[in-house]
């Protein structure tokens, strides 16, 4: 009786805290970043002709160059007439709670239970400008990271039930939810060595129980790979549905364009600059013995374009992550992305040119050596840099003030509200008038400026406790460490278990880290709140969960030293 009006209570308290903070966030404006084509202007336009049957649009060179996920949900919210805002953060509640439903079958004090969940829903990165607010893709992946780390770890705690029936059910949630994932950005890669390290964790436990390969190590793995499997399935959809309206079977650029940004890449270069490969002074070389002489003076004009955006603005080059999009946008302008066909056939020819330059030594071949150590020291570098960054919660904030109010974009502004229904806040330099979408409503930014106001200290006070939990959930995992090894070795293991939890939780978001410092250590700067939004979430659970363990056992222990003595002094 006792455990269940406690069970009550828990539950209640989880639906307080979830109300409170859908209260918290509600009617908050999002930001309307109109000129953004390639980025949130996309995403809406995308949006736009899936509501209207148009599949994504009309073929172009930035259409398929980004994930679907984000606009297929975002007609999702359309369509069920809820708002994006609300829909992010049910979103983000339904993937607290689904982790922390999987914990508790692991831990039983619905206290800490409580405590993880709460620190970890109120995080400030899911009402900050660079991901709420902003209609952007990047906004689904802390929940989508939390629901998927929560669905292998099910597998691995029920690895031991005999219910194949709810873990198949898991496992097809889970893939659901990975496939999505996968295909939201193009970096999903860092999810991988979780997923990897969860498997091998499950397959091992199995074979320490059993001794022996069987039929159960076989149901577990078949388990374990249907999310994979989906995935798949997923991209194959994705492709078929890119190949009846556009002729091409793929999901993002087509396979000619790959070769011939690879070709590019080959020649060398004889101007340095820093995560710099494709050096205007190497097209011109290019572009006298190739094809690309045909666009040669275009993208001249589009890569400078692009570079007053770039790190190093007025040099007229564009670093490795900027440059594709400036070689697409020349194609499109210079009237190759009229069909797949017209497109595949230019870049084939392209391919095909450097490399027979490059055989026959007109083009020289730019050593591919790497220097490990040089490239090991940048990458630490900037693993620093996006640790400093997390640590100074560079880049999180909330905005809500007026922006300034273009009448250029009045129907993409329109588009906005259309599929967002959510109010922006805009003013006209002009008129000196404010605008509002979707209603006029007077004082608006008074009315929501107590919760801005909680919400700008929540981030201060955040700032401290994000830091302070994380180091010390590290400094305690060091330790924890030390004593599963030791345990293991003596053939204990029932901390293994959560010294297994716990470690994934820390590779997903180190993964994560890493990948940031190395794509702005040899492509483009990453190091933003945009990027990194799935780090915070991950540490906070990482450090809540370390040090919470820590604290039951440590009160375990206390009891049983306790009740020894007790004993003793009995007898």
């Amino acid at each position: 009786m006792k455990n269940k009006k406690s069970l009550i209570v828990f539950v209640i308290a989880l639906i307080v805290v979830s109300v409170l903070k859908q209260l918290l966030v509600y009617n908050l404006p999002i930001v309307a970043n109109v000129a953004l084509g390639v980025d949130d202007m996309l995403m809406i336009d995308i949006t736009n002709n899936l509501v209207n049957g148009n599949w994504v649009g009309p073929y172009s060179d930035i259409i398929i160059s980004k994930g679907l996920t984000f606009p297929l949900l975002l007609a999702f919210c359309y369509f069920i007439k809820i708002d994006y805002i609300t829909m992010m953060t049910l979103l983000y509640t339904m993937a607290c709670l689904i982790f922390i439903y999987v914990l508790s079958k692991k831990i039983k004090n619905k206290l800490l239970l409580f405590i993880i969940y709460t620190i970890t829903l109120f995080v400030p990165i899911m009402y900050s400008y660079q991901v709420m607010q902003r209609v952007y893709r990047n906004a689904i992946i802390p929940s989508f990271s939390i629901m998927i780390i929560a669905g292998y770890l099910y597998l691995f705690f029920t690895r031991n039930e005999e219910s194949y029936k709810k873990k198949i059910l898991a496992s097809l949630g889970t893939g659901i939810i990975l496939a999505l994932f996968w295909y939201t950005r193009e970096d999903s890669i860092w999810m991988l060595p979780f997923i990897i390290f969860i498997i091998i964790s499950q397959l091992v436990a199995v074979i320490v129980k059993n001794k022996k390969i069987n039929k159960e190590i076989l149901r577990n793995l078949l388990i374990l790979a249907i999310p994979i499997f989906m995935v798949f399935a997923y991209k194959n959809i994705l492709c078929y549905q890119n190949y009846k309206h556009f002729g091409v079977y793929t999901v993002y650029n087509n396979e000619q364009y790959n070769k011939a940004i690879k070709s590019l890449k080959k020649v060398k270069k004889y101007d340095y600059y820093d995560n710099i490969d494709f050096t205007m002074e190497k097209m011109k070389r290019v572009s006298e013995v190739t094809c690309l002489g045909n666009i040669y003076g275009k993208l001249v004009e589009l890569v400078y374009g692009y570079s007053l955006f770039d790190s190093g603005p007025l040099d007229g080059e564009v670093v490795n992550g900027w440059f594709p999009w400036a070689f697409k946008a020349t194609l499109s302008e210079c009237g190759y992305y009229g069909s797949p066909q017209d497109l595949n056939n230019f870049c084939y020819t392209l391919h095909v040119q450097i490399e027979e330059n490059l055989a026959n030594g007109t083009l020289e071949r730019e050593d591919v050596k790497t220097d490990i150590i040089s490239a090991i020291k940048k990458v630490w570098y900037e693993t620093l840099r996006v640790f400093k960054a997390i640590y100074a919660y560079d880049d999180i904030g909330f905005e809500g003030e007026k922006l300034e109010y273009e009448a250029k974009y009045e129907n993409l502004y329109q588009m906005y509200a259309k599929y967002t229904n959510n109010k922006f806040l805009l003013y006209d330099t002009e008129t000196n008038e404010d605008k509002y979408y979707f209603d006029n409503m007077e004082n608006y930014v008074e009315s929501i400026k107590p919760r801005t106001e909680i919400i700008n200290k929540l981030i201060n006070i955040y700032k401290i406790v994000s830091n302070v939990v994380f180091c010390s959930g590290v400094i305690l995992y060091l330790i924890f460490s030390v004593i599963v090894i030791k345990q293991v070795f003596k053939k204990k293991f029932e901390n293994l278990e959560m010294w297994v939890t716990i470690s994934g939780i820390l590779g997903a978001m180190l993964t994560l880290v890493l990948g940031i410092a190395y794509e702005t250590a040899f492509n483009a700067y990453v190091i933003t709140a945009m990027y990194l939004s799935a780090v915070y979430p991950l540490m906070l659970l990482f450090g809540t969960i370390m040090i919470g363990y820590s604290i039951i056992k440590i009160a375990e222990n206390i009891r049983i030293i306790k009740s020894k003595k007790l004993v003793s002094g009995t007898v």
